[in-house]
């Protein structure tokens, strides 16, 4: 087996972190950036933290972006010097605003480096395990290129069109799948509120009609008011708000996606953003005067 070609991860969150460390195990030598300190030194025994983005990237071969949203990819992006970017691969691998991928991808271009979206699919359990799923967009050939560097992070991968379409892909995934949830919260709520069981209703409704994973996912939580974090409600309106602004590119209404928005700007308002995404069911009870925590429905009882 040849040896392992240097790899620049650039944010070390829950995904990018976890990434980091599966290859890490995998014998990459990595070259690791996050504006946090803390987040750099806890990777000082396996990967070399580095005091900027543009150090990682000029010390690493393939550059993995895995940051918040695409303002602060345009921003990492537009601050590193031409000759640091000359020749090398990026592949963005959060979820990012499809059209500023394109734009993203053709400045690169002219600088002779490539933009590869390569958004992804599961969690940071699998991001540390090695078993994510990738969709890739962009160049081709460059996709062949870091293929073998894909194999070692993620369980499948795919490549499905020009620059831009991943990204597509995966706003209109978590637009399906966030919308839905969105619609689990307001009617569990409603439902209690209406002297229903929502127990009773949930198995009821955990079928081949209209259960999938997202229902088994998050409607238990939204009846026991448990709100497990797993993916923080901020991050999913961000993806929702990327939905809308394609709709409003193309100068269609958004039409439900709207009131789910409004929802979610809702829960944001009351401090919820950074908390679990199942919590837009806590905003309804709330609005319906029902116990919105499971603390405040133990105190009714």
């Amino acid at each position: 087996m040849g040896q392992k070609k240097s790899v620049a991860v650039i944010g070390l969150g829950n995904m990018g972190g976890g990434i980091a460390s599966c290859l890490a195990k995998k014998g990459y030598p990595l070259f690791v950036y996050d504006k946090s300190g803390e987040k750099r030194e806890a990777f000082r025994d396996c990967a070399q933290p580095c005091a900027s983005a543009e150090e990682a990237v000029r010390a690493g071969g393939t550059v993995l972006l895995s940051l918040p949203n695409s303002k602060v990819v345009e921003e990492t992006i537009a601050a590193l010097p031409d000759d640091a970017v000359e020749g090398k691969i990026f592949m963005d691998l959060s979820t990012s605003f499809p059209l500023s991928t394109k734009e993203l991808a053709g400045s690169l271009a002219k600088k002779g480096a490539v933009l590869l979206d390569a958004p992804l699919l599961a969690g940071p359990d699998e991001a540390k395990a090695g078993t994510l799923t990738a969709m890739v967009g962009g160049d081709e050939a460059a996709f062949t290129r870091v293929s073998p560097l894909l194999a070692d992070f993620c369980e499948t991968f795919s490549y499905v069109g020009a620059s831009g379409s991943a990204h597509t892909m995966k706003i209109m995934m978590n637009f399906t799948g966030l919308m839905y949830a969105v619609l689990l919260g307001q009617m569990f709520p409603l439902a209690e509120k209406m002297g229903l069981d929502p127990n009773e209703l949930y198995h009821l409704m955990d079928n081949d009609v209209f259960s999938n994973w997202m229902y088994r996912f998050y409607a238990p939580k939204m009846i026991d008011r448990s709100f497990t974090e797993a993916f923080s409600l901020k991050l999913g309106l961000k993806d929702l708000h990327y939905m809308k602004d394609l709709y409003d590119a193309y100068g269609v209404p958004a039409f439900a996606l709207d009131g789910g928005i409004d929802l979610l700007e809702r829960c944001v308002a009351d401090g919820r953003g950074d908390h679990d995404f199942s919590e837009c069911a806590a905003m309804m009870y709330k609005l319906l005067g029902l116990p919105a925590s499971l603390d405040e429905k133990e105190q009714t009882q």
